[in-house]
């Protein structure tokens, strides 16, 4: 193990030499050399766009009087630009439909909203008119401070004001923004900016709580929409776990098709390793090389 600085990397194993032949990186590429790293033919070979395991997203809060209509809310998520946050974070990110990452097991290719990745404005402000209700619609958006995604919230904010929201992002502290992801928890946001990550392959690593049930599921005072409380409890009552990841892929898909929560990207990193590494493998819970699997071909079997 070699600790090297990012930049070494990058320049190292775009032209490897010896034992760099045979190195793999564990940090990913950073942001703004990624663009000249995909355009290069001649990496292609030697380069991995993986997932992280991380997804963020929109969780609308409960007791948002702004959301409160399905009808608002499920125009607020068709007028949300899935491809231009995912833009703004320079190839960090790609636009997903749900909080389930590619990978795990029972993961469907849904997207229950059924918009482009870019939003569908047009059909969000059909949606505004349908509601009756007074325009612009006003939302209150907390954004984690320190999130560094000042660019990508603007790229929201552009579209949904096109579609007749008016949305101003605050910054709050991240322990105030934990606090605001609580069902239960009271605040003037009607919106929060939310990241969700594995820690086992399983949908119910992410689902349950990025609706805010944990391991409570059930909520007091109705908090958590009834039918979505009793579709988690279902998936966790599947004993086959095949079946039970598709549970989990179908709560995901109702809490999206409900507008509970809005998916916005899905993190990836983009690692480099030497001509001589085998059997290249990526864990998809650290979104780093399973060293359990890849091999190094011996250099004395080099010509």
């Amino acid at each position: 193990v070699e600790s090297v600085p990012d930049a070494d990397i990058l320049s190292r194993l775009s032209a490897p030499q010896g034992d760099d032949r045979c190195a793999l990186a564990v940090r990913g590429v950073p942001g703004a050399a990624r663009p000249s790293v995909e355009a290069n033919a001649a990496l292609a070979r030697v380069r991995a766009l993986v997932p992280t395991g991380t997804v963020e997203y929109l969780r609308v809060r409960a007791r948002s009087a702004a959301l409160g209509d399905p009808l608002v809310r499920r125009a607020f998520a068709l007028a949300t630009d899935r491809s231009g946050y995912a833009g703004a974070g320079g190839g960090a990110l790609q636009p997903t439909t749900g909080l389930i990452p590619w990978g795990v097991d029972g993961r469907a290719p849904t997207n229950p909203l059924g918009s482009a990745a870019s939003g569908d404005p047009t059909a969000a402000a059909a949606l505004l008119r349908k509601a009756t209700t007074r325009l612009p619609v006003s939302v209150r958006l907390a954004v984690p401070e320190g999130s560094g995604l000042e660019d990508a919230v603007a790229a929201l904010v552009h579209t949904w004001r096109s579609a007749g929201f008016e949305v101003v992002a605050v910054p709050v502290s991240p322990a105030e923004a934990m606090r605001l992801l609580d069902p239960m928890s009271t605040g003037d946001a009607d919106v929060v900016l939310a990241s969700t990550r594995l820690a086992w392959r399983s949908g119910e690593a992410v689902v349950p709580a990025a609706l805010g049930l944990g391991l409570a599921t059930t909520p007091a005072d109705g908090a958590v929409e009834a039918d979505l409380v009793a579709a988690v409890e279902r998936a966790r009552s599947v004993r086959d776990r095949a079946d039970r990841e598709v549970a989990w892929s179908e709560v995901d898909e109702l809490a999206v098709g409900r507008a509970v929560v809005i998916p916005l990207g899905a993190r990836t990193r983009l690692l480099l390793r030497g001509p001589l590494v085998q059997r290249y493998a990526v864990s998809t819970l650290s979104g780093a090389a399973d060293l359990g699997i890849v091999a190094v071909r011996p250099l004395g079997d080099i010509p």
